[in-house]
């Protein structure tokens, strides 16, 4: 009595692996077309939360340029009425005593609401802040300004009522 050997588990799985691959192997393309699927949603929902994010940025990024710029329309606009005072013949040290009065704050200010503006305008404000330093330090000589004088001082104050004014048209125009 030669009975054959009982074929073992693993024997009967094989057997069936081999008789059905067509069935398994459409069930694995079914398994990995549903996890391309969920991974290209999910890929979709980080694009757009990254747009999401993107776009507040940006908005608050031109919110936050828009109210720089209204500040500094409004500290170059009191800086312009006050040039506007001043002769253009013959000017006091005294005079510009006057229009300086708040110089450091002035200084301060046109630094810090110049950053993160477009390059042409921070450069003007560049030339603003010197034209302020060279007339301050005027005040302190006790040097008369005159458009005939040999000194840089006549030229810093016509730069700094030029510069005033091409950067208060720039910030009107939208």
């Amino acid at each position: 009595m030669c009975t054959e050997p009982e074929p073992s588990t693993f024997q009967t799985l094989v057997d069936w692996l081999n008789k059905n691959s067509g069935a398994i192997q459409a069930a694995s393309t079914v398994v990995l077309v549903a996890i391309t699927g969920w991974y290209a949603m999910l890929t979709k929902r980080l694009a757009s939360t990254a747009r999401e994010q993107l776009d507040d940025a940006r908005t608050m990024r031109t919110e936050q340029l828009q109210e720089r710029s209204a500040q500094l329309n409004v500290v170059l606009t009191r800086l312009q009425d006050s040039l506007l005072n001043l002769p253009t013949q013959s000017v006091s040290p005294r005079q510009i005593d006057q229009v300086l009065t708040n110089y450091d704050e002035l200084q301060r200010s046109l630094a810090s609401l110049g950053q993160g503006l477009p390059e042409e305008v921070s450069k003007d404000l560049e030339t603003i802040l010197k034209s302020l330093r060279a007339l301050k330090q005027v005040t302190t000589t006790g040097l008369r300004l005159s458009p005939d004088a040999a000194n840089e001082p006549p030229i810093a104050l016509l730069n700094l009522k030029e510069t005033t004014a091409r950067v208060l048209e720039y910030l009107a125009t939208p």
